[in-house]
């Protein structure tokens, strides 16, 4: 993702759907991908971004580039999110 790409999160039939602005054209992230997950799972409990970080223990970049789709976790860094928040091992498995 270039640095004139941006995201965009939209309500939809009460579904957020993100999408990548590049370019005026806007490119949706998968239902399925990684970020997505977290960034549906860190609203469903109400909390900011900053917030999520600190209890997961991650810096808030991170949390970020996760659910924008700049970076995909490792499966290190999945794991101690799922215990840092009792999660099954497997929550955002693909």
């Amino acid at each position: 993702m270039n640095s004139n790409t941006t995201l965009r999160k939209v309500l939809h039939n009460d579904e957020i759907e993100v999408y990548r602005v590049r370019s005026k054209s806007l490119v949706k992230l998968p239902e399925d991908s990684i970020g997505k997950k977290i960034y549906k799972f860190r609203l469903s409990l109400g909390i900011m971004q900053k917030d999520f970080a600190k209890k997961a223990g991650f810096c808030v970049g991170t949390i970020i580039k996760w659910e924008n789709g700049k970076i995909i976790p490792y499966v290190k860094s999945l794991k101690q999110l799922c215990d840092a928040f009792g999660l099954d091992s497997d929550y955002f498995d693909n």
